[in-house]
């Protein structure tokens, strides 16, 4: 990591590191190869997997580049990539002061952001701009994803995202609306809540309190015990907030605790950051005295009229007490390719991922594959771990599932079968172990397409020497039949509770734009007549059918299993559906057996008295 020009230069980075909360990228021999002024660039796949994976893991991604900004949204939308990012900065002005700006924006400390430049000058620009900043330079980028200060969190919902795309929205609004920023603020009609029920919120509320820095007025951090002490405390009133406004949910974005004289933690979200609602809850609680302790993004002031911030319908600390957790809806299970983070951000509720991720060299482990999942154990590992560790686009953590190890903590389990669709397969020696890899048209045995392999991934360890020990010990056995890929999701479904549901979502029919795909199409319609076949015949099993939604070349954007933007917002929206008739049909079945229990129970009961009656009056039947 590259530190401020008075110092040695180094790129390492250590555990003490402060975290990342946001990575800025540079585009041109940075995110990709080329300039895009001066003509094509080439993507670097690797990179478009770290950002995605940033995402999931709550660390969000932001652009400054010296380009047209309609011309780098137009390759970014084409790729499907362009709503990965938020705050992209894009014009031909100095970065330092647009970065400077940015973090301003976003609300966010300095030394919680990375900026990677393959220019050295702009990083010491920004430096000079952002002291505080970290940054990195493109040789750095395959060894991020390792790195402790990026490790963040599970977000597979994508909540940080949609947060910042949210805060990205309404700083757009207020620059296009102009005037004061009170104004702004009373034009987007924020309403605040106040609630109570802390305990039901515990894991949430703490790491808020202790990963908050610029709002977080007393400083005070609590472990996991700590805290739960706090909040079953009756000494003390414990409370957290909500708020909404025109631009989206800002969701739990405050926490604090009195004793009814003093204030002993008031600790906010620095997504709430210039709005207010910390100085308005501050005097709604009743500006309790404290001592601030540190430095602060906003200081409070009791007499200050917060007009612009209005209660919610639960907003009084009276009624709040009776507030009811928020409704949760079956918990559901997401698995495919990693595009399907798209889906993510559209589906409310509880929703768990498996999706593809980098593995260490880069290569993108597809783990969503039936012929993995069949084979997920610690037997497989055990036996081939070795193996498996020698392959680059594959990893031991794609050999480990929910589906297998506890598909019962799951209303729904929502399968992509497209990755049936498309890799071929190979074989271990002659043992047992298949492992999928590639395009079920290309023999990654062959020395000429594996030529094709290293010129176009030799970067992410598809090396001479793993192709020469890969053609020794794996025989290719082709596509997995459109007959097979029924089976194995059969065999899926009866690795599930009957109580869960599961929703598969099948291939596009149209003509693929990529020319390594000419027929590729023919090969979805027939595995698809094979999972509609399945759906009629077995129980559990509904289809999410993309065919209604990819219905031309137009929908697509590189090959035939990535779509545009539409197309995956429309699959959201036809997955939301399915998820709702789930829990309805759970419900449903859930009911239908309780009456059927009733029912045999009452007959039972009358059986008995019969009998009871019969003995009695001496009757035999």
């Amino acid at each position: 990591m590259s530190e401020q020009t008075a110092q040695p230069t180094t790129t390492s980075t250590t555990a003490t590191d402060p975290a990342v909360k946001l990575v800025i990228w540079d585009l041109d021999e940075t995110y990709w190869h080329g300039t895009l002024s001066e003509g094509a660039i080439t993507r670097i796949p690797q990179n478009s997997h770290i950002v995605q994976e940033l995402n999931r893991r709550g660390v969000i991604s932001a652009i400054c580049s010296k380009n047209d900004f309609e011309a780098v949204k137009k390759q970014l939308e084409e790729s499907g990539e362009w709503d990965q990012f938020v705050f992209p900065s894009i014009d031909w002005t100095p970065k330092g002061p647009r970065i400077a700006l940015m973090l301003q924006d976003m609300g966010l400390r300095p030394v919680n952001v990375l900026f990677v430049d393959d220019n050295v000058g702009n990083l010491r620009e920004a430096e000079h701009y952002v002291p505080g900043i970290q940054t990195a330079e493109p040789h750095e980028l395959p060894e991020l994803l390792a790195r402790p200060s990026v490790k963040g969190k599970d977000d597979s919902k994508l909540s940080r995202l949609a947060q910042y795309r949210t805060l990205q929205a309404k700083v757009h609004a207020r620059d296009e609306m102009g005037g004061s920023n009170e104004e702004f603020l009373v034009a987007s009609n924020i309403r605040v809540s106040i609630h109570l029920d802390t305990e039901a919120h515990a894991e949430r509320l703490l790491e808020l309190v202790n990963r908050s820095n610029q709002l977080n007025y007393t400083k005070q951090r609590f472990t996991p015990a700590e805290f739960t002490s706090l909040l079953e405390n009756d000494d003390y009133v414990t409370g957290y907030v909500t708020a909404v406004d025109n631009f989206g949910d800002h969701g739990i974005c405050g926490f604090f605790a009195h004793d009814g004289t003093r204030t002993l933690n008031f600790s906010f979200s620095c997504r709430i950051l210039n709005m207010g609602i910390e100085n308005w809850v501050y005097q709604e609680i009743g500006a309790l005295p404290f001592d601030v302790v540190g430095e602060v993004a906003t200081p409070l002031d009791p007499t200050q009229a917060i007009t612009w911030v209005n209660a919610s319908d639960s907003a009084s600390v009276a009624a709040s007490s009776a507030s009811a957790a928020p409704t949760r809806t079956g918990r559901v299970l997401l698995k495919g390719g990693c595009d399907l983070s798209v889906v993510v951000e559209h589906l409310g509720g509880d929703i768990a991922s498996e999706f593809s991720f980098p593995s260490a060299t880069g290569a993108l482990v597809h783990q969503e594959h039936t012929e993995i999942l069949k084979r997920a154990s610690e037997k497989t590992l055990a036996q081939y771990g070795d193996v498996i560790d020698s392959l680059p686009f594959l990893d031991r953590a794609a050999y480990t599932s929910a589906i297998i190890d506890s598909p019962e903590q799951f209303d729904t389990v929502v399968y992509s079968a497209l990755m049936d669709y498309t890799q071929a397969l190979y074989r271990y020696q002659d043992s047992d172990f298949v492992i999928p890899f590639g395009e079920y048209t290309v023999d990654a045995t062959d020395p000429e397409e594996q030529a094709k392999y290293m010129a176009r991934l030799g970067g992410v360890g598809y090396t001479a020497e793993f192709f020469t020990w890969f053609s020794e010990n794996f025989h290719f056995e082709g596509m997995v039949t459109p007959e097979n890929v029924a089976r194995n999701i059969r065999w899926l479904r009866e690795q599930l509770p009957t109580s869960v549901q599961l929703i598969i979502i099948n291939g596009a029919e149209v003509v693929s734009p990529s020319a390594l795909e000419p027929d590729r199409h023919e090969h979805h319609a027939a595995c698809n007549q094979a999972i509609d076949r399945l759906v009629e015949e077995v129980p559990g099993i509904q289809l999410c059918d993309v065919r209604l939604v990819v219905s031309s070349t137009g929908d697509l954007t590189n090959n035939l299993r990535h779509y545009s933007r539409r197309a995956y917002f429309e699959i959201s929206s036809a997955l939301s559906s399915l998820l709702a008739d789930s829990q309805v049909r759970s419900k449903s079945r859930a009911a239908f057996l309780v009456g059927e229990f009733v029912a045999r129970s009452e007959r039972a009961a009358r059986k008995l008295i019969r009998a009871a009656i019969n003995l009695v009056t001496g009757k035999r039947k």
